[in-house]
């Protein structure tokens, strides 16, 4: 299924990495949202209006291990606000998040996928190196991604198994 309207939450290196590739393949169609909580266009000017849905919420904020809870709710509020198909998150996330976030909002697809390069330049990391994605929607989200020129290995889960890999058994 196409999507056609993005928004980034979070408007970081992370975020920012994405909003480049992203809205170079899809002009007018990936937004951004950042500390001021203002929703901003390609062009860098003020949008939105509760007519407009997204089809997908990239979430590209901080996550405090010691407050897990915390950010699992403001996905779900995300959610609940603006109602997307496909959430797919970019943050760096204790082993499970995913899989509680879809818990909470079985109605949503929800996707874990990987930024892998070196600061500040992972804009061209995240065309260089495959981005990992894993969760049910998997392949949808590596359409998208593929699309926009960033390479993309999919796994039916959001958990990586990396049993058989020197003798490690065990989620990350």
């Amino acid at each position: 299924m196409p999507i056609n309207k993005t928004l980034i939450i979070g408007f970081g290196e992370v975020g920012q990495a994405h909003f480049k590739n992203l809205s170079r393949a899809y002009p007018g169609e990936v937004f951004y949202k950042d500390k001021t909580k203002q929703i901003y266009d390609d062009q860098g000017h003020k949008y939105y209006t509760n007519k407009d849905k997204f089809e997908m919420l990239l979430i590209a904020t901080q996550c405090d291990p010691a407050n897990i809870n915390q950010f699992i709710d403001m996905v779900c509020e995300y959610a609940e606000e603006y109602k997307p198909q496909y959430i797919d998150i970019l943050t760096t996330t204790p082993c499970g998040t995913t899989e509680s976030i879809a818990e909470r909002i079985p109605n949503i697809q929800v996707t874990k996928s990987t930024i892998r390069g070196m600061h500040p330049y992972l804009d061209k990391f995240l065309r260089d190196i495959p981005k990992h994605i894993g969760g049910p929607s998997a392949n949808d989200i590596k359409d998208y991604y593929t699309k926009a020129g960033i390479p993309c290995v999919c796994h039916a889960k959001a958990r990586a198994y990396l049993e058989g890999l020197d003798g490690v058994k065990g989620g990350r």
